[in-house]
């Protein structure tokens, strides 16, 4: 394939992710149920609803079927894949998935990490009873949240809790809308619910990187405090310990970062859905983005604590470790220091005691050399030549001592020069 193929191939894929998740239009009378469940499932596949090759290629993101009693819309996320059934809303206390073979039904049902249902109610039918009212009576619940949606063209409600079969129940009572706007409140509402999940799931790892940040900030906080009071014999144990402490808190980083990311852009997506619902009060009712803020919000600011703590001891171990260094090499150069005055000490000495050995070297050579001259001086006298011994060799000791002096200090200077 040459450069020009790849380009327009490129060029092709990335024109392609927006058109990466088309939606369903939600038409009247229909049910909505979504399904989320771990990347790899292919529950469409087994329950041989998927019989389109492209629901199959490696780099399928998403797969939409219509079949003879439902819709159904494949999703795959980054993290997990969703599944969009629109059927006729016949009845409401119909089982979630009973429009599915019971085999079908079962595989989803013990696969599925997060279950929605979203019923329409005609406005005409709570004229009696009220909005509020005949919501409570659909969905079996006292308290709900919920208000005006979509600029007042609908009143939505839920309890936000599970029902019997682990679903979660959301009643739209469709005042005006349209087909149009019918589709994007309830993908917004789908997104609410599956972006709320995946950003919730950060949420024990918080709590239990709190936990092991709880056993990290006293132990380095102690090894801080040693290190303030302690000798400095005691700093390579510290830095031992201040290093164990930096890898279990770089691992605690490094294992919980992509997860406390994934919460923040999860967080952001589900802002943005809440505000893009255009939420109105009705009759002083709470509303749904009061829920999240009682409940969503604290649990993403968990986590952004818990990442924040992470970060912070990372950064003061960092520190600490810097310190320490910088204590143990402030150490090592003063024993340097010592140890080359120590040197320069034994320097001294020897060079005074070579001073003193130089002395004795030349009165050593100036008496070795006065003896052989003595012994010369005898030898010419045995020969018959007469002169007084023992004065020349008076004399000639101080020239001996001078010449060895002279000499010594001549081969001493060749040396020095190299």
């Amino acid at each position: 394939m040459n450069d020009q193929n790849k380009i327009a191939l490129e060029a092709q894929s990335l024109n392609d992710e927006w058109h990466a998740r088309p939606g369903l239009r939600v038409l009247s009378g229909q049910r909505c149920v979504h399904i989320v469940t771990a990347r790899n499932a292919r529950l469409l596949e087994r329950a041989g609803l998927a019989p389109h090759e492209g629901f199959t290629a490696p780099h399928a993101k998403y797969y939409i079927a219509n079949m003879d009693a439902f819709s159904v819309k494949w999703e795959g996320h980054t993290e997990v894949s969703s599944y969009t059934f629109l059927t006729l809303n016949e009845t409401q206390d119909d089982d979630a998935l009973s429009f599915l073979p019971a085999s079908a039904q079962e595989d989803f049902l013990s696969h599925s990490h997060l279950g929605v249902r979203v019923d329409f109610l005609d406005v005409a039918k709570t004229q009696k009873l009220g909005i509020f009212k005949e919501a409570k009576i659909q969905l079996g619940r006292q308290n709900l949240y919920g208000g005006l949606m979509s600029d007042g063209h609908a009143a939505v409600w839920s309890s936000f809790k599970l029902d019997t079969d682990g679903f979660l129940r959301i009643l739209v009572v469709d005042i005006s809308l349209t087909d149009g706007r019918r589709s994007r409140l309830v993908q917004r509402l789908l997104d609410i619910e599956t972006y709320r999940f995946l950003a919730i799931k950060a949420l024990p790892v918080a709590r239990h990187t709190m936990e092991q940040l709880d056993a990290l900030e006293p132990e380095l906080d102690y090894v801080m405090a040693t290190l303030a009071n302690e000798s400095n014999s005691h700093q390579e144990t510290l830095l031992r310990k201040i290093t164990r402490i930096a890898a279990r808190a770089e691992q605690l980083g490094s294992s919980t970062a992509y997860r406390f990311a994934a919460a923040k852009a999860y967080a952001d997506i589900v802002d943005r859905r809440t505000t893009e619902v255009r939420e109105g009060i009705f009759e002083n009712h709470l509303r749904m983005s009061v829920f999240l803020d009682k409940s969503f919000r604290p649990a993403m600011r968990t986590c952004d604590a818990a990442k924040q703590r992470a970060g912070d001891l990372t950064a003061r171990v960092a520190r600490a470790i810097t310190l320490l260094n910088t204590m143990i090499d402030m150490e090592q150069k003063r024993q340097n220091n010592e140890i080359l005055r120590s040197m320069e000490r034994q320097a001294s000495t020897q060079v005074k005691l070579q001073q003193s050995v130089e002395g004795f070297s030349v009165f050593a050579i100036s008496y070795y050399a006065v003896g052989l001259i003595s012994y010369s001086l005898k030898g010419l006298k045995s020969a018959g030549l007469q002169f007084p011994n023992d004065v020349v060799s008076g004399l000639i000791v101080p020239i001996v001592l001078g010449f060895s002096w002279v000499t010594i200090r001549f081969v001493k200077r060749r040396v020095a020069k190299g």
